[in-house]
């Protein structure tokens, strides 16, 4: 009923940043920014003026932001009474978590239309020790309903359901202060008698291949097992020893003390969403919807 990035537009005011506003909304930095641009270019006047601090409205941002808020919370309010009224409204509950992120579930979802779907989405925090994923599994379907995550295929689909949303790039992730922190892209040569931290083997095809291939063309390259699970514990160890650390791209803000620096090679793992393989009919729907925005 509304443009959804007069919501957005009203987030980034009440945090008085973009980066605020991406943890509020579980969106991405990048996402929050575009559709402020957008937003300000469908009404054509300035909104925000951006400064190294946050951000402030311009006059017209003002103006813009009362009047947003009145007709978001009419919008709502109407469709609440709607849905109550002709709906039954359905509930998911999206687990997230610094290595579990949400961001590209929320971004997907901004892009189904409000009549489409009467259903509403709930943020659970998730922990990030392996301890966590094994209960968060066991509680699918009851305080968590999916979550989205790297996977093998023989990781999940045994027991769980699995919707594919895109393929991310094994990325090498360096300590700052490594010499190689600098690098717009890495080949193997840089890697040359340096210690790469590599998932044990078993846990995934994908770094088992790159494993392999490095004990078969490149034995200058010292490997150290990590465990079945990463965790703060791997990062801070990478950064303490000063290793190198195999990591996808979507974990590029996974530590502080941590750059993740694209790698001159083929290597991808899978990202999707885990559900039960008989799910409510909220998480159907869900699924369905998501499924439809990215055909």
């Amino acid at each position: 009923m509304y443009n959804s990035c007069i919501k957005t537009f009203i987030e980034v005011v009440k945090c008085k940043s973009f980066s605020s506003a991406s943890e509020k909304l579980y969106i991405s930095k990048v996402s929050i920014m575009k559709q402020i641009n957008a937003f300000e270019k469908h009404v054509g006047v300035k909104l925000l003026n951006r400064t190294n601090h946050g951000v402030t409205l311009t006059e017209a941002g003002k103006e813009i932001y009362e009047a947003g808020n009145k007709i978001v919370d009419f919008s709502e309010s109407t469709i609440n009474k709607l849905r109550k009224k002709y709906n039954q409204e359905l509930t998911v509950k999206i687990g997230t978590s610094l290595l579990y992120p949400a961001n590209e579930l929320i971004d997907l979802w901004r892009n189904v239309p409000d009549s489409n779907s009467n259903l509403k989405l709930n943020m659970v925090s998730m922990g990030d020790s392996y301890t966590n994923l094994i209960s968060f599994l066991n509680q699918l379907g009851k305080s968590i309903d999916c979550f989205a995550t790297l996977y093998d295929e023989n990781n999940f689909s045994e027991n769980y359901s699995l919707y594919p949303l895109a393929e991310k790039a094994c990325c090498i992730s360096i300590p700052r202060s490594h010499k190689l922190a600098g690098k717009k892209r890495l080949k193997w040569s840089d890697l040359s008698g340096e210690t790469l931290m590599l998932l044990k083997r078993g846990n995934s095809a994908v770094i088992d291949a790159i494993r392999n291939n490095i004990e078969k063309n490149y034995k200058n390259i010292n490997i150290v097992d990590v465990p079945s699970f990463y965790n703060a514990e791997i990062f801070n160890r990478c950064v303490e020893k000063g290793f190198l650390l195999e990591t996808p791209s979507i974990w590029n803000n996974v530590h502080p003390s941590l750059v993740s620096v694209p790698m001159s090679w083929n290597y991808k793992l899978k990202f999707g969403i885990v559900y039960l393989k008989n799910p409510n009919k909220a998480v159907q729907t869900f699924i369905n919807e998501i499924s439809q925005i990215k055909k």
